[in-house]
């Protein structure tokens, strides 16, 4: 079921999803360039970041929220550790590119890192899945689902998510419309895209995987917000 309403902070997640996972598909057909798609994607969702840093929303609402934080930090570095003891446990003949997943291929002393540098680090290692050497390491896909879910938990934590329904209504005209870009680009011209090329290539059941709002399960329908202030 797709999240009926996309809001101000959810436009990271959902389409960074897309960036990481649509990487699969480079070069899967020519009927789709999707570096150029991925690329539109990931403009407009840098302009929604850009826009809520001169809102002030993402400043004023990083300063709550310390537990959650602290939380989902320690979920993410144990998530981290634990891809860097399964990749170590493969046998020998298992291709992986270790490099791909951690700088220089070394771990590195987790602990020393902020929250915001280990997202780095897990959006990286959540990269590595898309390269090539890696495509048959085993249990990826269980493995990028709890990557991703350490990764989306502590994105959410530092947005202050619990607060960022109610501060989404806020808005100014410059953000509305970089949302709105957005919209276009994900709603209006990937998901088409991507739907008809994964046809054409027979892959039609993975197409949820790519649109993770398609994913989302809500109760009810949230509120447009407010029109901005002038």
């Amino acid at each position: 079921m797709a999240d009926r309403y996309i809001d101000f902070f959810e436009v990271g997640e959902y389409g960074g999803n897309f960036v990481t996972l649509g990487a699969q598909l480079v070069g899967a057909s020519p009927l789709v360039d999707m570096n150029a798609l991925i690329q539109l994607v990931a403009q407009t969702v840098s302009d929604v970041d850009v826009e809520l840093d001169r809102a002030g929303l993402r400043r004023s609402l990083l300063r709550g929220g310390s537990g959650d934080v602290g939380v989902a930090t320690e979920m993410a570095r144990k998530a981290i550790e634990k891809l860097w003891s399964h990749l170590g446990a493969l046998d020998d003949e298992v291709a992986v590119d270790r490099r791909a997943f951690f700088p220089d291929g070394v771990k590195g002393n987790l602990t020393d890192l902020k929250p915001a540098d280990l997202k780095g680090r897990l959006d990286q290692a959540l990269r590595g899945f898309t390269v090539p050497a890696n495509a048959g390491l085993p249990d990826a896909k269980k493995w990028h689902t709890r990557l991703t879910d350490a990764r989306d938990g502590l994105a959410a934590a530092l947005s202050g998510h619990g607060e960022a329904r109610g501060a989404s209504k806020i808005g100014t005209a410059g953000l509305n419309a970089a949302r709105e870009r957005f919209l276009g680009a994900y709603n209006g011209v990937a998901k088409p895209l991507v739907r008809g090329l994964l046809a054409a290539l027979g892959r039609q059941d993975e197409y949820d995987t790519f649109f993770k709002d398609l994913q989302v399960q809500e109760d009810g329908a949230r509120a447009t917000p407010a029109t901005p202030p002038a």
